[in-house]
């Protein structure tokens, strides 16, 4: 049974990030920014499953927009 809920689990999985994750952050692209995308996109994908919507969204992600530094 553990196995077949994986195998769910990766057919249900969403395309993303597809090309990587540098297409979701907007200006120069360094380890810091793609470290903090990657953190944040981690706490959306999981906040989305605790309410039991990830299933019912198609795509989902955290996009890193320009701010200061």
């Amino acid at each position: 049974m553990r196995r077949n809920g994986a195998v769910k689990r990766r057919l249900r999985r969403h395309p993303f990030p597809g090309p990587g994750l540098a297409i979701c952050v907007l200006g120069d692209i360094d380890k810091e920014k793609l470290d903090i995308l990657r953190k944040a996109d981690a706490i959306y994908l999981k906040e989305i499953e605790n309410a039991n919507l990830y299933g019912a969204i198609w795509q989902a992600f955290a996009v890193l927009l320009r701010s200061r530094w």
